[in-house]
């Protein structure tokens, strides 16, 4: 929630409950009737200030979380401004949400080593800021992207639109950007160092990734 009611005009903090909601001997999914109080456990988790960085998130529109494996959380809300809700994909309609999920390797100073403690954040605006994608862990391994166009952020193509990036990945580990789609054209090679490395402002339409 936002601490100002007159949000988004005069914003105040924007403030985020998690809660962890157990069931006892209930298959959560299989619900079909009202549940006892005693079959349900409500525990508040803890209470976190989030950054919007622009955005105007409406979390009484619609609001979900998921806890990745390391216990970090991602918020997704409903953008408040949104003119146009839904999209037709593949004759599919759905729903774009703003996202909101704890920075990888914000703070970070460790040297890592394992390509599953890797990450990749692609921001579309300079100085990391806008939209963003970011490439985790173990997935990372398997992060071929051969057209970005077909890659959505803030209910907008990601082709061409990468202003700023940070990463932190192994010594000797090597990811490309294409200038093209297919992995065409030029390349920008994120070399790790086993460091978080980035680059503020890039000049360079990325249409396509691969490790090489």
């Amino acid at each position: 929630f936002n601490s100002s009611k007159t949000a988004p005009v005069f914003n105040g903090k924007d403030i985020a409950h998690l809660y962890e909601i157990t069931f006892k001997n209930v298959n959560a999914l299989n619900v079909t009737k009202p549940l006892s109080a005693n079959a349900v456990t409500l525990r508040r988790v803890d209470c976190k200030r989030f950054y919007c960085n622009k955005d105007d998130s409406n979390m009484r529109a619609g609001t979900g979380i998921h806890v990745l494996p390391g216990g970090n959380p991602i918020l997704y809300c409903c953008n408040h401004f949104v003119k146009n809700l839904m999209r037709r994909d593949a004759q599919i309609g759905y729903l774009r949400f703003d996202e909101y999920s704890v920075q990888a390797g914000f703070g970070n100073d460790d040297i890592i080593t394992d390509i599953a403690d890797g990450w990749i954040d692609l921001f579309d605006h300079d100085d990391f800021s806008g939209a963003r994608i970011t490439i985790l862990g173990e997935k990372l391994e398997d992060s071929k992207f051969e057209n970005y166009k077909k890659i959505y952020a803030r209910d907008e193509s990601f082709g061409d639109r990468i202003s700023s990036l940070r990463f932190q990945l192994p010594d000797g580990v090597e990811y490309l950007l294409y200038e093209h789609h297919s992995f065409g054209g030029k390349r920008i090679p994120l070399e790790g160092t086993g460091k978080v490395e980035e680059s503020r402002h890039i000049r360079f339409g990325v249409s396509s990734s691969q490790f090489l």
